[in-house]
């Protein structure tokens, strides 16, 4: 039976408690075949591929509703949705976006089943993909650390952000924001996860340009094994329901997840092992080092 490597799921919701999709991202080694959840209704999920293929399917009926395939050799690693929020898909238009092993994100319209836009942001293979909460801009980030930022609509690069330079991006993520929380201007929060433990937050708004370190968090860890590719990888999320508070799970002396609070600037808790709780909607599924689930009660 295939064994799936590693996956991070996370129910979006708004303040109000409206829950505005679900997003996941798996993989199997078995079938190399990345899985990405993301969808307002939560009645789709994509797939992509290492023959560079994304598909959309029905969740319920598992049936194949549009496949896009690529005619460039190259493997597709990464699967987003438009943002359901979107100022560029006014009249409901939906949007995913692949990324590929060559360094280039191509845009498919599921109105249309075609490709919108190719663009190059990556000089390397793109590993991680995520709009904006409002659509504004599409974050790649690469497997070499860069993380770009470009407009979905153009493809012109609006920003290179180098912080994390050096190790794969595993982790991209955005969210709401009130305008002067955190002291910060901008009106949502986004974060990015690199493979050596490291989580950047930033403040953003992107009609102004404007994008702002917010905290910067490192976890300790043992000295890796000599297979450092059987590692779990590091991963984060924003707590839907508890705000301001962010998820992280890794490499580390123990098998825990680390909650830690943006406002007070210190880690709320720790958890071992299977750990269940009714105010965070995370499921995290792990490598074989790893082996614990969360999950909220709706």
């Amino acid at each position: 039976m295939s064994s799936w490597t590693w996956g991070l799921w996370v129910r979006q919701q708004e303040p109000c408690g409206t829950s505005t999709g679900l997003t996941a991202s798996l993989f199997c080694p078995d079938f190399h075949v990345f899985l990405s959840f993301t969808f307002p209704d939560e009645q789709h999920f994509a797939t992509c591929g290492q023959d560079g293929s994304v598909r959309v399917w029905a969740l319920q009926s598992h049936e194949l509703l549009v496949q896009f395939q690529v005619l460039e050799p190259g493997d597709c690693e990464c699967v987003c949705w438009s943002s359901p929020r979107g100022v560029y898909e006014p009249s409901g238009r939906v949007c995913v976006a692949g990324g590929y092993s060559d360094g280039t994100v191509r845009i498919f319209s599921l109105e249309s089943a075609e490709m919108e836009l190719k663009l190059q942001p990556q000089p390397v293979s793109v590993c991680a993909l995520q709009y904006s909460h409002y659509g504004h801009v599409l974050l790649s980030g690469g497997r070499d650390g860069l993380i770009t930022v470009s407009s979905p609509v153009t493809g012109v690069t609006v920003r290179t952000i180098r912080d994390h330079k050096g190790a794969p991006i595993t982790t991209v993520q955005c969210t709401s924001k009130q305008v002067c929380e955190f002291g910060l201007e901008g009106n949502e929060l986004w974060l990015a996860v690199s493979a050596d433990r490291r989580v950047s937050i930033w403040a953003a708004d992107w009609t102004k340009e404007k994008c702002e370190l917010l905290d910067w968090l490192t976890f300790p860890a043992p000295s890796p094994p000599e297979d450092a590719l059987a590692l779990p990888p590091s991963l984060a999320a924003f707590s839907p329901s508890e705000r301001g508070t962010v998820v992280y799970t890794g490499y580390a002396v123990e098998k825990e997840i680390i909650f830690y609070c943006l406002y007070k600037k210190q880690v709320l808790k720790h958890s071992l092992s299977a750990f269940i709780t009714m105010t965070v909607y995370l499921i995290f599924l792990s490598t074989q080092f790893y082996r614990f689930i969360i999950w909220g009660v709706l």
